[in-house]
C-alpha cells in the first residue's frame, strides 16, 4: 500500500480516537454537572423543609397557651432542630464549596486539554496519529532508510548517465566541428558543373537548392512532412523570411539549411588556377557566413529552430579548398552559429545535431528527476520530524488527561467518594448514578 494512504488511514484513526475520547469526557463531565445540579435541588428542598419546620414551630408557639404541659419539650425540640439545621447547612456549604473547587479544577483541566489539542490540530491535519513508541519509530526508519538509499543510488546513477551523456555530446560536437575531414571524397561530377558555375548567382543558387533537395529525397525525407521549402516566416517586427529548407527533426526541433552560396569565383579558380580567385571565393564564403549569422531564425514565429544554421555548399571541393587555406574557418563559423556542410556531410550533420539535442534533453530530464527525488526525500524527512513532535505532544496530552481524570477517584477525599457520601447522608436518589466501576475504584484508592 502506498505510504501516503497508510498515513491517511493512521490520521483518520487518530482523529476518530481523539473525538471519541473527548466525547466520553464531555459525557462524564455532563453527568457530573447534572449530579451537582441535583444536589443543589436537594439543598433547596432541605431549605424548604427547614422553612416548613420553622413554620410549624411558629404554629406550636401560638398553641403554647393551649399546650402548657408540652411547652418545655417543644422548646427543646425547636433548639434541637435549629442546631441540626445549622450543622446540616454548614456541611452542605462545605460540600458545595468542595464541589465548586473540584468543578473549577476539572474545567481548568478540560480547558488545558482543549488548548493542547487545538495546538495540535494543524499538525494532525497534515500528519497521522499513532502513539509513537520506539518500535513505531524504528518501523518508520525501516521504511525511510531504504527509500533514502534508493534515492541516493538513483541520484548517483543519473549523475553518471548525465556525465556520460555530456562526454558523448562533446564528442559529437567535436565530430561536427571536424566534419571537413570527410571532404577527402571528392565527387567527379563537380567538373561537369562548369556551365552551371559560369551562370549568374541566381542560377547557381537554384542549382544548389536542387542538389540539396535531391539529397534530402534520397535520404527518405518527404517534402511537406520532414522538410519544407521556402516556407515563409515572420519576425516580431513584421519582417518576412523565406529560408531555403527547414528540416523538422523527430525531437521536435527545426534545422534551417541555406543553399545560396556563390561559386563563381571557385569556377574561375578551377579554370585559371589563380590564387586571387581562391581568395575571392574564400571572402565570398566568409561574407555569406556573416550574413547568415545575423539572421536570428530562432526568434521567428512558428519555428523551433536550433541556435545555428547549416550553410550548404553543393560541391564538396569548393568547401575543401577553402578549409585547406583557412583551417580555423569551420570553427569560426560554428561560433557564429553557422555549420558548413557539403553533400557528403549534410546527412551526417543532421543526425549528429538530432542526437546531440536528444542527449541534452535526456540529461535535463534526468537532472529534473533528481531534483524532484531530493525534494520528495526532504518532505518525507520533514513529515517524520512532525510525527516525532506529534508523538511527544500526544503523550503530554495523555498525561494531562490522566491527571485530570485521576482527581475524580484518587486520594482520601476524592470527588466521587465525597459525592457518594453526601448522597447517602442527604438521602438523595438521582435518576442516574455514577458508574459503579468508578465508585469501586474511588473506594479502592481511599483504602490504599
Amino acid at each position: 500500500m502506498d505510504l501516503s494512504l497508510i498515513l491517511v488511514f493512521v490520521f483518520l484513526a487518530l482523529s476518530i480516537a481523539l473525538v471519541m475520547r473527548l466525547f466520553y469526557q464531555a459525557k462524564e463531565l455532563e453527568s457530573f454537572e447534572q449530579n451537582i445540579h441535583n444536589l443543589s435541588i436537594e439543598i433547596a428542598t432541605l431549605k424548604q423543609k427547614n422553612t416548613d419546620q420553622t413554620q410549624r414551630l411558629i404554629e406550636k408557639e401560638e398553641r403554647i397557651e393551649e399546650l402548657q404541659s408540652s411547652q418545655t419539650q417543644l422548646y427543646q425540640n425547636q433548639a434541637t432542630h435549629k442546631a441540626t439545621i445549622a450543622t446540616l447547612q454548614a456541611k452542605l456549604q462545605e460540600q458545595q464549596n468542595t464541589m465548586e473547587y473540584r468543578l473549577a479544577d476539572l474545567q481548568a483541566s478540560r480547558k488545558m486539554l482543549i488548548e493542547e489539542f487545538e495546538d495540535l490540530a494543524n499538525k494532525i491535519f497534515v500528519a497521522s496519529r499513532k502513539n509513537l513508541t520506539e518500535q513505531n519509530q524504528e518501523s518508520l526508519g525501516l521504511i525511510l532508510t531504504p527509500l533514502k538509499e534508493q534515492m541516493q543510488s538513483f541520484k548517483t546513477k543519473v549523475e553518471e548517465i548525465h556525465l556520460e551523456q555530456t562526454k558523448e555530446q562533446t564528442l559529437l560536437r567535436n565530430e561536427l566541428r571536424h566534419l571537413q575531414t570527410l571532404n577527402a571524397q571528392m565527387s567527379h561530377d563537380a567538373m561537369k558543373l562548369t556551365n552551371a558555375l559560369k551562370s549568374e548567382n541566381k542560377t547557381q543558387g537554384s542549382w544548389g537548392e536542387m542538389v540539396l533537395e535531391r539529397i534530402l529525397e534520397k535520404s527518405g525525407l518527404r517534402l511537406g512532412e520532414e522538410y519544407l521549402r521556402e516556407h515563409t516566416l515572420k519576425s516580431p517586427d513584421g519582417t518576412l523570411y523565406r529560408p531555403d529548407v527547414i528540416v523538422k527533426l523527430s525531437c521536435g526541433r527545426d534545422v534551417i539549411i541555406d543553399a545560396k552560396t556563390s561559386l563563381k569565383d571557385y569556377e574561375s579558380y578551377i579554370n585559371q588556377n589563380d590564387s586571387k580567385y581562391l581568395k575571392a571565393h574564400t571572402l565570398s564564403i566568409k561574407n555569406h557566413i556573416k550574413t547568415l549569422s545575423q539572421k536570428r531564425y530562432e526568434e521567428l514565429e512558428g519555428i523551433h529552430s536550433l541556435d545555428f544554421i547549416l550553410m550548404f555548399i553543393p560541391i564538396s571541393n569548393a568547401l575543401m579548398v577553402v578549409l585547406e587555406h583557412e583551417t580555423k574557418l569551420y570553427e569560426e563559423a560554428y561560433k557564429s552559429g553557422v555549420v558548413l556542410v557539403s553533400p557528403q556531410t549534410l546527412l551526417l550533420s543532421l543526425r549528429a545535431i538530432e542526437n546531440s539535442w536528444r542527449y541534452e534533453k535526456q540529461a535535463r530530464n534526468a537532472i529534473e528527476v533528481t531534483r524532484l527525488a531530493q525534494k520528495l526525500y526532504t518532505k518525507v524527512k520533514s513529515f517524520v520530524d512532525d510525527l516525532d513532535k506529534l508523538g511527544v505532544a500526544l503523550q503530554k496530552a495523555q498525561t494531562s488527561y490522566n491527571e485530570a481524570y485521576g482527581k475524580l477517584y484518587s486520594g482520601k477525599d476524592n470527588i466521587i467518594r465525597q459525592i457518594e457520601s453526601f448522597k447517602t447522608k442527604a438521602n438523595i436518589h438521582p435518576k442516574e448514578g455514577i458508574p459503579q466501576s468508578l465508585i469501586n475504584r474511588a473506594n479502592e484508592e481511599t483504602i490504599e
